[in-house]
This record gives C-alpha cells, sequence and structure tokens, in this order.
C-alpha cells in the first residue's frame, strides 16, 4: 500500500509538473502574438528636421509585424517655449523621380509636447501614420519637411 503512494505522488508530481509547463508555454505564445501585432522593423532611419523656432520633426519607414505594411512615421516635439500651430507638408522623393506627399493638417502642440505614432496606430487624426507608396525606391529614398506654424 505505501508503494502504491509513493508511486501516486511521483505521478501526481509530474502531472503538475507538465500542466506548469504547457501554461507557461501558453502564457509565452499568448505574449508573442500580442507583442509581435505592435513590433516595427525599421526600413530607413529617422530623419531630423528643425524649424528656427525650435520645432522638431523626426521621419522615418518602419515595417508593421501585423499587417506587413511599410508606414512613414513622423514624430514632432515642441520645445519652442510656447504652444503652437503646426502643420507639416513631408515630402518623400528617390532618384527615380518617383515622390510621396504628405500632407499634417495643422494642431496644437503644447510646450514640451510629443506627438508620434507607431503600428499600433496612435495620433492616425494627426496624420502621422501614412503607409508608403511601393513605387518609392527606399535604398535611394529622401526627404524634406516644410514647416507651417501660425504662431
Amino acid at each position: 500500500m505505501l508503494n502504491i503512494f509513493k508511486y501516486n505522488t511521483k505521478m501526481k508530481n509530474t502531472i503538475i509538473l507538465i500542466l506548469f509547463i504547457i501554461t507557461c508555454f501558453s502564457a509565452n505564445i499568448a505574449y508573442s502574438q500580442q507583442n509581435s501585432e505592435n513590433s516595427e522593423r525599421i526600413i530607413v532611419p529617422s530623419y531630423s528636421f528643425e524649424h528656427e523656432i525650435h520645432f522638431d520633426v523626426f521621419v522615418k519607414i518602419i515595417k508593421c509585424e501585423k499587417d506587413f505594411k511599410e508606414y512613414v512615421i513622423i514624430t514632432t516635439f515642441n520645445e519652442s517655449g510656447a504652444s503652437r500651430n503646426v502643420g507639416l507638408n513631408v515630402k518623400l522623393f528617390d532618384k527615380k523621380g518617383n515622390e510621396q506627399i504628405i500632407i499634417v493638417p495643422p494642431f496644437t502642440s503644447k510646450f514640451n509636447e510629443v506627438f508620434s505614432s507607431s503600428c499600433k496606430g496612435e495620433n492616425l487624426d494627426k496624420n502621422l501614420r501614412i503607409e508608403l507608396l511601393s513605387l518609392l525606391d527606399k535604398s535611394s529614398i529622401n526627404i524634406a519637411v516644410e514647416f507651417n506654424i501660425a504662431n
């Protein structure tokens, strides 16, 4: 009778260990799927632009793992010392003459305020994440920014 009890204890511990491993593995898969939906790969590193009033703009191109699309990501940073009403015209162009123009309509940015987007899609109302046109040659891409600052 005592040997059966020892066998059952070993069996019970083995089953608990197997269930624990399955739970950890399942949690890891769920986390990986959730994390991969928001992950991005940089295709073209960030270009930086600064207006004379100290309003910064950063433009990069990423590929989102969620939908496998390439996006232009625009980040703004107001270090001017005051609230600003800012709009942008972002021009992407390559050596072949292809171009894409992105218009960011004017929006209010307070001092020290950062606006950006990512694969998650934040600030889409400000037009800070736009799908990259496939005709642009990423190996020869250039970026220019025109600032439209009202105050």
